[in-house]
């Protein structure tokens, strides 16, 4: 980085000794993809730092060498003269009525950002364009999720799936009285998550409008479980996250990096993905780290994902 190097010099000799030294220090561009492996930190970004670096990711979205996209591990930042990188797995905090919960990164330009949102009575809003007035950004620079849960709650008041993640009764807590407590909420972004409407039907994957969504079976694993094609769901509901991918997460398998908290005892924890071939249970990732269900109507651990 930028800097004064300082050389000393202990010499016998009588003569002075001139040293001189050019130094050229080239800086990676911010939002330039760095390593292909990423050893996770402490974020040492505020949120406002964050939601900038966050647009600087979303606008060099590509494929190409040095753009960002969903499989990027890192990527190389610099704001307010504070260089370095940030990467999948790394770590901040949001405070939530006065208590700090951890939260980490998932991916990078991997949620795609809402141009529309579909009404209840079936009309339809336009988004204003989220990054700024002439931006076109396709996706939500940083893609986070909180790394334990913040409350323990059902999913829905009725045991049946009927229409899916979108009519979910936890959907709209998070979506509003949640989203209204967050340190953070004028950064996060609205974005299109996929969910399945009919539980047995491979075809009724649509599309929700979410700031706040739990996490889906194919978001974090890529086979099945007992005969499911993503976990326990019957088709994906969006593409598997950088982070998901790294700890290698399979269904039937115990780990423990999937294993979250609430208030110190490990607990089950909702995703929004209903069981492929049973109309009354869901998705949820059990104590032990492996994929389970339960009824909608149990409580069980929330731990939400978010984008800015």
């Amino acid at each position: 980085g930028d800097g004064v190097a300082i050389i000393t010099v202990t010499s016998n000799d009588v003569n002075t000794v001139t040293v001189t030294c050019n130094i050229t220090v080239t800086l990676p561009p911010p939002g330039s993809a760095g390593g292909d492996t990423h050893e996770a930190k402490e974020i040492q970004y505020t949120w406002e730092e964050l939601s900038q670096l966050a647009k600087i990711i979303s606008d060099n979205y590509g494929t190409e060498v040095g753009k960002v996209n969903n499989n990027t591990a890192e990527v190389n930042v610099s704001i307010n003269g504070k260089a370095g990188t940030l990467g999948i797995g790394d770590w901040t905090t949001v405070e939530i009525d006065g208590v700090d919960y951890q939260v980490r990164i998932l991916g990078f330009n991997h949620d795609e950002l809402a141009t529309s949102r579909e009404n209840d009575d079936g009309t339809t809003t336009q988004i204003e364009p989220q990054y700024g007035i002439g931006t076109t950004n396709t996706y939500a620079g940083i893609s986070f999720e909180f790394a334990e849960c913040i409350t323990e709650n059902r999913l829905n008041s009725t045991s049946r799936v009927v229409g899916g993640w979108k009519t979910y009764e936890l959907r709209n807590t998070l979506n509003s009285i949640t989203y209204h407590v967050l340190e953070n909420k004028e950064y996060i972004k609205e974005v299109n998550k996929q969910y399945i409407a009919t539980y047995n039907n491979a075809d009724s994957v649509t599309i929700s409008q979410d700031k706040l969504w739990l996490l889906s079976c194919s978001e974090i694993w890529n086979e099945g479980y007992n005969g499911g094609k993503y976990g326990i769901a019957i088709e994906k509901e969006g593409e598997r996250y950088k982070y998901y991918q790294n700890i290698d997460a399979r269904p039937s398998s115990y780990l423990s990096d999937l294993i979250k908290k609430y208030k110190g005892s490990d607990v089950a924890w909702w995703l929004r993905s209903p069981r492929y071939n049973y109309d009354i249970y869901f998705a949820r990732v059990h104590t032990l780290g492996n994929n389970g269900h339960a009824g909608a109507t149990t409580s069980c651990g929330v731990a939400p994902g978010f984008a800015i």
